[in-house]
């Protein structure tokens, strides 16, 4: 579930320069792979899947904080990485 905030999740422009392969380990263990295949592609800007995402995350505030506003905010995506099942792709999908 935690995941699938990531995204978003990044998004995310979190997920403006995301790595592919990590994306894909996102999107494929996510809960709801098509909206978080959606809030991370294209500079994680599609509103749809962005609520989407953030509505059904584990930890909503921080999914908010790190999908807007370019997706770069240092804590949320701390909590983001830190409490995701797979933290190593949900850091390089987040990084800026």
């Amino acid at each position: 579930m935690i995941l699938t905030l990531v995204l978003a999740s990044a998004s995310v422009s979190a997920f403006a320069n995301y790595h592919p392969v990590a994306r894909a380990t996102v999107v494929a263990s996510s809960d709801h792979p098509v909206a978080v295949a959606a809030a991370t592609g294209n500079n994680g800007r599609h509103p749809v899947a962005r609520a989407t995402t953030v509505a059904t995350a584990d930890h909503p505030v921080a999914v908010a904080a790190a999908t807007s506003d370019n997706g770069y905010h240092p804590v949320a995506r701390a909590t983001i990485v830190a409490s995701s099942d797979h933290p190593v792709a949900a850091a390089a999908v987040t990084s800026h």
